[in-house]
């Protein structure tokens, strides 16, 4: 049987008196497409913000690829291939397509020992990204 590449179990976010989540699973293998679907309030963006490390999970344990993980934060989780396309997208006008794309996680590279933005290595990867679509 193949091994999930992600594993939730047992996962619980409380946000001070109120439960959001209580004792949820979740279990995703390579190559499989996952849907959520709930009334609003269910949980849905919530448990969603925890696997990709948005909220810190108040109880419960997150498996990525055999490695578990007390606590993800979106810099871990985005190396990992998680990330969160929201339903409602808005960009930054004063902002070119590219920024927006970008916003919050630019390709940096090294010159000279200081990190600077890799403004040409994000064009080329944005016009691969739109012969994909």
């Amino acid at each position: 049987m193949a091994t999930p590449y992600i594993s939730m179990a047992g996962i619980g976010k409380s946000f001070g008196p109120v439960h959001a989540l209580k004792s949820v699973n979740l279990t995703v293998y390579p190559g499989e497409i996952h849907a959520l679907l709930g009334e609003n309030g269910a949980g849905k963006s919530t448990l969603m913000k925890v696997l990709s490390g948005i909220h810190e999970p108040t109880k419960g344990t997150i498996t990525i690829n055999n490695i578990n993980y007390n606590k993800l934060d979106h810099k871990l989780a985005a190396q990992l291939g998680i990330g969160i396309i929201y339903q409602e997208l808005s960009v930054i006008d004063e902002l070119t397509v590219l920024e927006n794309l970008y916003i919050g996680r630019h390709l940096t590279k090294k010159i000279c020992g200081v990190n600077i933005i890799d403004w040409r290595e994000m064009r080329v990867r944005a016009a691969m990204m739109l012969l994909r679509v």
